[in-house]
């Protein structure tokens, strides 16, 4: 499995309090188990967001070394990333990709305007949707 690692810059007092840094780490998992777990009640839940939890610093740990103490720590899953977007099921991103299709152009019928982001080639993240704001924008300005 992977985990995606970013950290804020040190001098970033907007993300984190001085001599601090604000670290998100992500991965991609089934979301079946996480609702499986959510409709069997809080106990089995809450475990296997402790365990997942525990498996990510652990590799977090081999990987880079000792982190300092997280303040706090906040996990979240599929439940809850469903909870707080409205997104079925937790699901995060656009179409599935493949190499044998190109991907799917950002426009949807309405003049002017582009997607960009989720639902679009390359993506979410702050690196997906400069390159896709950047495309975009060279798209809408080159269109006849």
């Amino acid at each position: 499995d992977s985990l995606f690692l970013s950290a804020s810059h040190p001098d970033d007092h907007t993300r984190a309090p001085a001599g601090r840094s604000a670290v998100t780490v992500s991965t991609h998992t089934r979301v079946a188990p996480w609702w499986q777990a959510r409709n069997n009640g809080p106990e089995p839940y809450a475990a296997l967001k402790r365990r997942y939890t525990e498996a990510a610093l652990a590799l977090i740990d081999h990987s880079l070394g000792s982190l300092p103490q997280a303040e706090p720590l906040l996990a979240g899953t599929p439940v809850t990333y469903g909870r707080y977007t409205g997104r079925h099921l937790g699901l995060v991103g656009g179409y599935a990709q493949t190499g044998w299709l190109p991907p799917r152009q950002q426009r949807f019928g309405l003049g002017n305007c582009t997607l960009v982001g989720d639902h679009s080639f390359p993506g979410q993240s702050l690196a997906g949707v400069t390159v896709g704001a950047a495309l975009a924008a060279d798209r809408l300005l080159r269109r006849p």
